[in-house]
């Protein structure tokens, strides 16, 4: 609807259409100069706005009006009072913008020797500031440069392909916003429009009076000077409209779906038939007062009904979810109008994308924490949610926001969404039986009944553990086709990049908050777009070191890819480096992580030696696996042999061929020795020296070339956070609190993490949460950061002592010998 100068009624709240109609109508006032009425207009639309985002644009540009009216006294007010904004982004921008308006006013009584009839007095040239030579403010902040490199002259960058008309009326009704980098106060047209822009002054400084020459040649030099070298264009920081990126073939997609939903089906298949093969077992034990039969279906496997229960649960995820976050979280429905309150883009991105794509709107939700979380579920996008937390609206920008909300969109309709909806689903079955069998056996006064409730407590969150192994690579891929996606629909990968960097100190800060990990940060790992683990390896020490280190080795390892199998996503350093390396295809402003802009750290193998020297560093960190991989090599090779002998009647070698326990015995063996061999590298003695000092983690961000098997001995101080009691009953949620970050800690006995289940609760690391201590023992660099524990102390003295060598060295042995004995037993 289109609005004139006189239909909108100040008196009354305006309508979301009727603001964006009056600030357009101001835009256009003011290209024209006309900025008496775009005075009005605007004052108009401050009176009515029922938006903070329209309040802050209309104030905003009543300031920039004022002032090209020579209304400076009234502009300055109005500035004064955006200082005084609750919203820090207006308060910097009135910052800024206020010395010019005040040099401004001070200018414009100054006196001239040179008037003319109208009375019209012009200023002096300020060649420092161009927008002074106007008398006006320059109101457009400069340009961001990349840290130590100039920046160098570039073309202007081709037009990108001509929008469809739906996008053309979402751009023209937010023109500012997709001028932006996703800011509200940073109006690029409308600098241009009142020529408040640096580079276009709406007045040209008074010609210097000319000296008379000698010659003729002497009088043009002086005239005619030569043209100054032209100043390279500023880079923009995101496409005015969307731009496609190359397809990329979904097969790879498709069938990692396939082999996660199978492998889904597999597991809860054989967790029930091993539980109903217990039950039975246990029935069979009971004699009196009843003498019950085990249960013949029991017996049985049923992958036809786990099947169908795992499909239902795809089905039915969007209400499940719904219940069981409005329930435990307050999640509550999310409108549009609200959404616009603090990301118009986004309201437009939402209505464009379904548009196209012939979707019904998606339901948003609105979850009340302060984590910065957004996440979305469902089977088909008609019935999909896309929920927001409250922590996220209020810590991103615009533009952030809406590449957020686009990273969700891009999921929805393909193969990896409704699969992770159901299996995270499955996830919140097993998460929540642990939490709520711990907290009821921390009210047991009776220590048997603790213990049996722990013991049934870990097994819930053993088995969340074990199921959510199975979406990781789904949710990896998922994630890197995510950020590639959102790209594209927004034509905005600096706020990607922006949010991502963001999301991990925020979240760090909250962990820190909160002194422990929230469940559901956990629970909802697979869903995020950043995972929690993460923010406590490098978000967390931002705030002390620059990002081009923290993100390093992200980049430059080489055996990084070997080490994010147990991830839910791909390397932060990674995903940043991919969008900035769209950024810079497509001219855009790039994000100042220099090293990041270098290429990605590979080796090429030309020889035996590279071959050797690649592999041996890596042969270390997984001798484990390596013995798994030679034993099964040589039982198949003998079980070959085997095969051949039994085909030409050799009996002597026949029973190679008939003996299954070769095979298995050699297996155990093979992880037995390779596990013994990797003990001394891994768990090095800790030198006396490194008894009595710090750790110095900045040093070690910047050792790129580190692997989990390099291990460095370190001692630090600091706050041990974690969950308390049950929670905490195998030490799986334990955190260092240091001056520099946050470090996750792994502690063990010589049993193993199910240890701790029998140790007294002063013996439990768990018992020293929310103290000050003393941490010493190995430190970990892969794709995550933490520490082994050998000792932990606190101030009194008391210590407890972590067991990883002995269990490991106890695990070797017993895998060994039961490998020796199977293979000696026979089949």
């Amino acid at each position: 609807m289109a609005l004139g100068s006189n239909s909108a009624d100040s008196s009354s709240p305006l309508s979301l259409e009727q603001q964006e109609a009056l600030f357009s109508e101001a835009i256009a006032a003011l290209k024209q100069k006309q900025y008496r009425a775009a005075c009005a207009t605007l004052q108009r639309l401050l009176q009515g706005a029922s938006s903070r985002r329209y309040q802050l644009k209309a104030r905003m540009g009543l300031v920039k009006a004022l002032a090209g009216a020579g209304d400076f006294t009234a502009a300055i007010a109005q500035c004064q009072k955006l200082q005084q904004s609750p919203d820090s982004q207006a308060q910097a921008w009135a910052k800024r913008t206020l010395p010019d308006l005040v040099q401004s006013q001070a200018a414009s009584f100054a006196p001239s020797g040179v008037e003319d009839l109208s009375g019209f007095v012009p200023l002096q040239p300020d060649t420092a500031n161009p927008s002074a030579k106007a008398g006006l403010p320059s109101l457009q902040k400069p340009p961001r440069l990349r840290h130590s490199s100039p920046q160098k002259p570039i073309s202007t960058p081709p037009p990108p392909s001509d929008p469809s008309p739906t996008h053309q009326a979402d751009s023209s009704a937010d023109a500012d916003t997709v001028t932006a980098r996703g800011s509200l106060f940073q109006y690029q047209q409308l600098n241009a429009a009142t020529g408040l822009s640096p580079s276009t002054p709406t007045a040209s400084p008074p010609s210097p009076p000319k000296t008379p020459q000698s010659t003729p040649e002497a009088s043009v030099a002086a005239t005619d000077p030569p043209p100054a070298p032209a100043a390279p264009l500023p880079l923009p920081e995101r496409l005015r409209s969307p731009q496609a990126l190359p397809v990329t073939k979904p097969v790879g997609l498709w069938l990692l779906s396939a082999a996660t939903a199978i492998a889904w089906v597999w597991l809860l298949t054989a967790l029930l038939h091993r539980f109903t093969l217990t039950i039975n077992g246990g029935l069979m034990w009971i004699r009196w007062p009843v003498n019950p039969r085990p249960l013949l279906i029991f017996y049985r496997s049923h992958p036809l009904a786990v099947a169908l229960v795992c499909a239902g649960l795809v089905v039915a995820s969007p209400w499940l979810f719904d219940r069981l976050l409005q329930h435990l979280h307050g999640l509550r429905p999310f409108s549009t109008k609200e959404l616009a309150n603090y990301s118009h883009e986004s309201v437009l991105l939402l209505r464009r994308v379904c548009r196209q794509r012939d979707w019904l709107m998606p339901s948003l939700k609105l979850l009340p924490t302060t984590a910065p979380l957004s996440f979305s579920y469902g089977f088909i996008p008609r019935y999909g949610r896309l929920v927001i937390s409250q922590g996220a609206l209020e810590q991103f920008s615009e533009a952030e926001l809406a590449v957020l909300y686009a990273r969700e969109l891009a999921r929805m309709g393909r193969w990896d969404w409704p699969i992770l909806s159901g299996l995270t689903l499955t996830l919140q079955g097993f998460h929540m039986g642990y939490e709520w069998l711990a907290q009821r056996g921390d009210r047991q006064t009776v220590p048997a009944y603790r213990h049996l409730i722990g013991i049934a407590a870990t097994i819930c969150y053993g088995l969340y553990w074990l199921v959510r192994k199975l979406g990781l690579g789904l949710a990896r891929l998922g994630t890197d086709k995510s950020d590639r996606a959102a790209t594209a629909l927004t034509g905005n990968p600096n706020s990607l990049v922006s949010l991502l960097l963001k999301t991990a100190q925020i979240t760090a800060t909250h962990i820190e908050e909160q002194q422990q990990v929230p469940p559901l940060l956990e629970r909802l790992d697979l869903l995020t777009p950043l995972s929690y683990q993460f923010a406590i390896s490098q978000g967390s020490f931002a705030a002390v070191l620059p990002w081009a280190e923290i993100l390093s080795w992200d980049v430059h390892n080489i055996y990084r890819h070997w080490l994010t199998f147990n991830q839910s996503q791909p390397l932060l350093g990674e995903r940043i480096q991919k969008l900035t390396q769209i950024a810079e295809q497509w001219g855009l402003q790039t994000t100042p992580i220099d090293r990041l802009h270098e290429p990605a750290a590979s080796l090429k193998i030309r020889n035996f030696s590279d071959f050797w020297r690649y592999w041996h560093p890596l042969v270390r960190q997984g001798s484990p696996l390596a013995g798994l991989l030679v034993a099964a090599v040589i039982a198949l090779s003998l079980w070959f042999v085997g095969g051949i002998a039994s085909a030409f009647n050799i009996w002597q070698l026949d029973w190679l061929y008939q003996d299954q326990s070769l095979l298995q015995g050699s297996l155990l063996m093979g992880l037995g020795i390779g596990t013994l061999l990797r003990i001394n590298p891994l768990f090095p003695d800790i030198k006396t020296a490194l008894r009595q000092q710090n750790l110095d983690l900045p040093a070690l961000y910047k050792q790129t070339q580190l692997l989990p098997i390099d291990s460095v001995g370190m001692t630090l101080k600091g706050q041990l956070l974690g969950r308390p009691g049950l929670l905490n009953a195998i030490g799986q949620n334990l955190i260092l609190k240091t001056e520099l970050g946050l470090v996750q800690l792994h502690f063990s006995t010589a049993f193993g993490p199910l240890g701790y289940l029998f140790v007294p609760s002063q013996r439990h690391p768990a018992s020293f949460v929310q103290r000050p201590v003393q941490v010493m023992g190995w430190f970990r660099r892969g794709g995550l950061i933490w520490c082994d524990v050998e000792h932990i102390q606190i101030q009194t003295g008391k210590a407890i002592s972590g067991q990883a060598p002995v269990f490991a060295t106890w695990l070797s042995l017993v895998a060994t010998l039961a490998g020796i004995y199977i293979i000696f037993s026979g089949g």
